[in-house]
This record gives structure tokens, sequence and C-alpha cells, in this order.
């Protein structure tokens, strides 16, 4: 009888623990997908330009993003409240000698596929939250992402992700100077 109600708490238990999980599943899928709508209204804000694009943000709140328009690139800052309205859009100053990251970076085939909120066995993860995404000009997504800023190993190219996430600092960082 002891070794029956041994088994029946461990079975519960094992129960307790995978419906706590498959809730803590559902609310990152929802929170993940709150922030591909926000990030797409952002996008929406450059309708008017046909290209292949790549959008990182943190928080929900600072965007940067990246447009490939046959081999030139453009780059932009975007700020929005709480509440989505846009704050603060501006063009960034191009720097040429990016050009073989931008290149490099637009090569679809280098993407999973996938959504992915979460890394398996990481060896860090900190901060915020962020999103990645590229589009293309059909607006397919690849390499898609919402994980902490610090996530070790990060599931894009370390280049690309140093230098998006510094972009993004550094043009936050000029706005709150600026006022």
């Amino acid at each position: 009888m002891k070794s029956i109600i041994i088994i029946l708490m461990f079975f519960l238990s094992g129960s307790i623990c995978t419906a706590q999980e498959n809730a803590l599943e559902k609310k990152i899928d929802s929170l993940s997908k709150v922030s591909r709508a926000k990030a797409d209204f952002v996008l929406s804000k450059f309708d008017s330009i046909k290209a292949d694009k790549i959008l990182y943000s943190i928080s929900d709140e600072k965007y940067y993003v990246v447009f490939k328009k046959g081999c030139c690139y453009s780059e932009y800052y975007i700020s929005v409240d709480s509440v989505g309205k846009v704050k603060e859009k501006r063009l960034v100053k191009l720097n040429k000698g990016n050009k073989k990251l931008f290149k490099k970076a637009f090569e679809l085939h280098r993407y999973r596929n996938e959504f992915i909120t979460r890394v398996d066995n990481p060896k860090e993860v900190q901060g915020n939250l962020s999103y990645f995404v590229v589009k293309d000009i059909s607006g397919k997504r690849y390499g898609e992402y919402w994980l902490s800023v610090i996530t070790i190993p990060i599931p894009i190219d370390k280049q690309l992700y140093s230098y998006l996430l510094t972009q993004l600092l550094k043009e936050s960082t000029l706005n709150k100077k600026s006022n």
C-alpha cells in the first residue's frame, strides 16, 4: 500500500509539472506573437519601401531596421511608446564599411525557418527581451526569434547581432541626449 501511495504521488507531481510547463509555453507563445505584431506594425510604416528587411528590437519599444534595395542598404532607428505610437523615426547615417556584413546578413539560406522562443542548453540568458526577423520582399520570415538580449548561443550571425545591438543602443542613447 505504501508503495502505491509513493507511485501515485510521483505520478501526480509529474502531471503538475507538465501542466505548469504547458501554461508557461502558452504564455511565451502569446507574448512572442505580441512582439511579432508590434514589429509588423513598425514595418508597416515603411510599406512604400518594397525590399528585403531586417528588424531587431528590444522590449518592443526600440527598433533598428535595415532595408536592402539591390546592392544598397538603408538603416532606420524607430522608437515607439507603450501603446505603439511612433515617437521617433529617423534615417541612420550609413557606414559604407558594413556592405559585406549586410550582404551576408541578407543571405536567407543562413537562417532557420521556425520561430525561436528558447535555445536548448543556453550558456547565458539575461536582459530584456529582444525580437529579430528577416523578411523577404514577399513577407516570408527568416531567422525569427524572441529571446533575452543576452542569449548565448545566439541563433544568428554574431557579427550581425553585435552590430544591431550596438547600433540600437547607440541610437537610443543619442535620442536621450537630444531631449
